[in-house]
């Protein structure tokens, strides 16, 4: 993370700031409904961590705990990319196959559901 300035960078007071302002208060308020990791696991889709993101540590725990709930986890971290990278066009790559992916994941998980 040393190598991505600042301005790019989730430092611990505005990841506060940023949980504060979802909940719309205190963060000992938090629940599943706001963050995934504190409810019930099972069922849940698997995570797209990116390499470059001072939250894929989180990530990679929340794939963790999600596998640990018997969660069919496909954990991929995506290289070169920083958080939100997903809101680039999806004429870039990675963009273009990480998109791929999930929709590939969707389609499958569809399938088995159909039976």
């Amino acid at each position: 993370m040393a190598e991505v300035p600042q301005i790019l960078r989730f430092p611990p007071a505005a990841t506060h700031s940023f949980n504060v302002n979802h909940l719309g208060g205190a963060i000992s308020s938090a629940d599943g409904y706001a963050f995934p990791a504190l409810a019930a696991l099972e069922g849940l889709c698997p995570a797209l961590p990116a390499e470059y993101d001072d939250l894929r540590a989180s990530g990679e725990a929340f794939s963790a705990a999600l596998a640990l709930a018997g969660v069919d986890v496909r954990q991929v971290q995506v290289k070169t990319m920083l958080h939100g990278f997903l809101n680039l066009p999806g004429t870039l790559e990675p963009v273009s196959a990480t998109l791929d992916l999930i929709a590939g994941t969707v389609a499958a998980t569809h399938e088995r559901i159909r039976g």
